[in-house]
């Protein structure tokens, strides 16, 4: 039986290091360059790279754009000594159950951005008001914020719910949601 040898990325390469260390959690390529300041097409080159040497696999490998990437065993004990070598503080990741390709469907920007600003049963009207205030770069209408409400309510992500004696209704986040929503908060707009 032959040994195959690991890949072992150098450690004098920088964007590998900065990616490796980014990878704190399940990724899109866009996710890590908003992290990192490396432009996406060569984040999306690098985990590509990684995916092939065994360092890193994609969550939804069906998805033609917004790939989750997570790292493997080797990923992870190599991301492990970059932080001893750069005296960052390594804390481990224990990867939900959750739905990947639907993960990797939400990180669109409006729909990301929508889920973001759910933080409590809200209209979409006032889900606006949140997004203009909290992301005033994302351009989006109210018309896009109930398409967008109207889709994650088809995928199970959020759910009506009737306060007091409105005839409209208000969203809040389900359990699926709140979990999706926990892991976009932790990467820059």
């Amino acid at each position: 039986m032959e040994d195959r040898k690991v890949y072992q990325p150098k450690s004098e390469n920088q964007n590998e290091r900065k990616i490796i260390l980014a990878l704190n959690q399940p990724l899109t390529a866009k996710q890590i360059a908003a992290k990192t300041g490396i432009p996406k097409d060569t984040c999306s080159h690098q985990m590509a790279k990684f995916v092939r040497n065994h360092l890193a696999i994609c969550l939804n490998p069906i998805a033609g754009n917004t790939r989750v990437y997570w790292l493997t065993e080797n990923g992870q004990k190599f991301r492990e000594e970059l932080c001893m070598e750069s005296n960052l503080r390594h804390t481990d990741f224990i990867l939900p159950n959750l739905n990947w390709e639907l993960y990797g469907w939400i990180c669109f920007n409006q729909r990301s951005v929508v889920l973001r600003a759910l933080t409590e049963p809200m209209q979409p009207s006032q889900i606006r008001r949140r997004i203009k205030n909290r992301f005033a770069s994302t351009k989006i209408t109210s018309n896009n914020i109930r398409d967008v409400i109207r889709l994650l309510e088809k995928q199970g992500v959020v759910q009506k719910v009737f306060v007091g004696k409105r005839i409209r209704p208000k969203y809040e986040l389900t359990e699926t949601g709140l979990q999706f929503q926990k892991l976009l908060n932790n990467v820059p707009n």
